[in-house]
């Protein structure tokens, strides 16, 4: 069979660096030419901050390519390059080059190519400012008439009794290259992944398998819509939900492209754990048995059989699954237009909550509606009668919805909350614009005072959190060293968790009204029923200009990729109640450290949280396909102790 016709699409840039040194958007111009034939529209400017990702119209930026005159030595180039408008001049953010080769047999191959570095100047690192996304397809393949020499090229094992080494038609030994990265995507430069083995020359180019890529943001995300989770949840072989709810596990590269999926043997090497259907192939599923306390599992992919080389090692904790009881309150404004039930819909609420329930399920735990609907401080269920747990209430004030600070102790999240149930404060508007996890009770560490300041009542400082351990290879997140091979062995992880709320002794003034009144209204309720308290507020209004589509801008977020926005942000709330601090800031050139101080190096050295922008407790993920998922290891262990999760 001899390829024909190809097609080549530029499918995305991901933005590395906005290089806008000022704050505010860098103004990008993308130029690109296939086959010395310019796509997409040079003119066009997109307007992007670092972390963001251009999803780019098939239509414009793809080419159709005749390759049937082409022979050995032939090749199909593409080119890349982008320039960022400044005021008094242009930048360029460099070119890329790619080319795919004569006899471009390689079916649906991607392409990731990073721009090169560029000089940071006196102040600031040298960086890089995008990848750049290609998938090549074969559109036409035409058989052959005739057959001229063999007919058939052994390729096996080299020499006899060595099962860890491949060989070549050439001769050349090597081992093939797979991997179970827990972070999807896999982090792209300058993060300081385990490097891949050079592969000899005439080896098919590695392969991404679409199991392991972030695609369009489905509307109701599955529990296991999250492949690699770190919690193996214990289920039943006749749960009823099996297929939703086992553990998804799949590599994330393997090199050559080419290789026989079909012998990659999935093994439970330990731990209390089995595979639910079969054990072969790229991606396979798994659930606990048992009923032990959480235990560390090990997955090994051989070659050809159980008992085949190893190829690659994947570790997961096996846990009960927890159950987290969450409510959603909306609160509504009076005498004047702030009724955050008239901005979004309950439908669209209870869809941003499955996205919260499909991350929060990497952890081993199952966020469910309160199934106790009784209402308080005059909330009702919104719409009456629904069975998703969101209510409605109308606030005493105004400043309870509108424009909410976040910097003080919170009325907001008071209403209609139920002891030891997450409260989603579903607000009209934030000073700050976005979400925050202001009610942090229950979780460990020491809480500081607070502090009154014109009339209003201030966190003060103090507050401390506490530290989490874990050790063990392939370490957490792969955070060099990793464990994996080519890297040195992991080594103990320190997580710092986030510092607690301690209501009861830090508002006991500010909320002793409302104690009295709530234990009068619905005894029985007393001031330490407060330290049961966990909530954040979340402004209606959030990402709602991105719904609009402003030329010369990408398309606008559809309304899926808009409740994926705001279910990542509200899970990155919960995870601060939940115990977890941040994990990075990639936004800027000079991004300080993990507040969890999870850091490694990356490839010039630098010390940076790892991996910031997959994670869930980063920051830099409103985009159309938003990265932050990923949930590590150590963080599932912190998040798996809080007081509100039942086992």
């Amino acid at each position: 069979m001899a390829v024909t016709r190809i097609k080549i699409q530029l499918v995305s840039v991901r933005v590395l660096d906005d290089s806008d040194w000022i704050w505010g958007a860098g103004e990008w111009h993308l130029h690109a030419s296939i086959d010395g034939h310019p796509v997409g529209d040079p003119d066009q400017e997109f307007n992007v901050h670092t972390g963001d990702s251009i999803n780019l119209p098939e239509a414009g930026w793809s080419r159709e390519v005749d390759v049937s005159g082409l022979g050995p030595g032939d090749t199909v180039p593409i080119r890349f390059s982008v320039t960022e408008k400044d005021v008094f001049s242009d930048d360029d953010l460099g070119e890329v080059r790619a080319s795919v080769a004569y006899p471009f047999r390689e079916p649906d191959r991607h392409i990731y190519l990073t721009s090169p570095w560029l000089d940071g100047g006196w102040f600031h690192d040298d960086y890089r400012c995008y990848q750049l996304h290609i998938l090549v397809t074969i559109l036409e393949e035409v058989a052959s008439t005739t057959l001229t020499g063999p007919t058939r090229i052994p390729v096996r094992r080299n020499p006899a009794g060595d099962v860890t080494k491949f060989t070549t038609i050439k001769g050349t030994a090597f081992t093939p290259r797979l991997e179970v990265c827990p972070v999807i995507p896999v982090p792209a430069a300058p993060a300081h992944m385990p490097p891949r083995p050079a592969m000899p020359a005439g080896v098919a180019a590695g392969v991404i398998p679409a199991s392991a890529q972030v695609n369009a943001a489905p509307s109701a995300p599955a529990l296991n819509a999250l492949p690699n989770p770190s919690v193996i949840p214990i289920l039943s072989a006749t749960d009823p939900q099996i297929a939703n709810k086992a553990a998804r596990l799949t590599l994330t590269y393997y090199e050559p492209g080419n290789i026989d999926t079909t012998k990659f043997f999935w093994k439970v090497r330990s731990g209390p754990a089995v595979f639910v259907g079969g054990n072969t192939g790229v991606s396979v599923k798994a659930r606990g048995t048992g009923s032990a306390a959480d235990t560390m599992a090990t997955f090994d992919v051989h070659w050809e059989s159980d008992s085949g080389p190893v190829l690659a090692t994947y570790r997961a904790w096996v846990g009960k699954l927890g159950t987290l009881p969450y409510r959603v309150t909306y609160l509504n404004g009076t005498g004047g237009n702030w009724q955050s039930t008239g901005i979004m819909p309950s439908a669209q609420a209870n869809g941003i909550m499955q996205v919260v329930r499909a991350i929060v399920y990497q952890a081993g735990v199952m966020m469910i509606p309160d199934t106790d609907v009784t209402c308080y401080d005059g909330a009702t269920l919104f719409p009456a009668g629904n069975t998703n747990a969101i209510f409605q209430a109308t606030v005493t004030n105004n400043r309870h919805t509108r424009n909410v600070n976040h910097n003080v102790v919170s009325r907001s999240t008071r209403y209609n909350f139920r002891p030891g149930v997450i409260n989603f404060a579903f607000v009209h508007s934030t000073s700050a614009t976005n979400a925050a996890a202001v009610d942090r009770n229950g979780i460990a560490g020491t809480a500081g005072k607070v502090t009154w300041f014109k009339g209003k009542l201030y966190y003060n400082g103090g507050d401390k959190g506490s530290t989490k351990k874990l050790g063990g290879s392939p370490s957490t997140s792969w955070i060099k060293p990793s464990g994996v091979p080519t890297d040195a062995k992991g080594v103990d992880q320190t997580l710092k968790t986030i510092a607690p709320t301690k209501r009861s002794t830090q508002a006991k003034g500010y909320d002793k009204t409302y104690v009295n009144a709530r234990n009068t209204a619905s005894p029985p309720f007393v001031a330490g029923d407060m330290d049961q308290l966990y909530a954040c507020h979340c402004p209606v209004v959030w990402g709602r200009a991105n719904m609009v589509a402003v030329p010369p801008a990408p398309a606008s977020w559809t309304l899926a990729q808009y409740t994926w926005n705001c279910g990542i942000n509200l899970a990155h709330e919960l995870g601060h109640i939940l115990g977890l601090a941040h994990r990075g800031s990639g936004w800027s050139a000079t991004a300080p450290l993990s507040g969890d101080g999870m850091d490694c190096k990356n490839q010039k050295g630098v010390m940076k949280g790892h991996p910031w922008n997959e994670n869930i407790m980063t920051y830099g993920y409103a985009m159309p396909t938003p990265l932050a998922h990923d949930l590590d290891l150590v963080q599932a262990s912190v998040v798996r102790t809080h007081p509100a999760i039942t086992f």
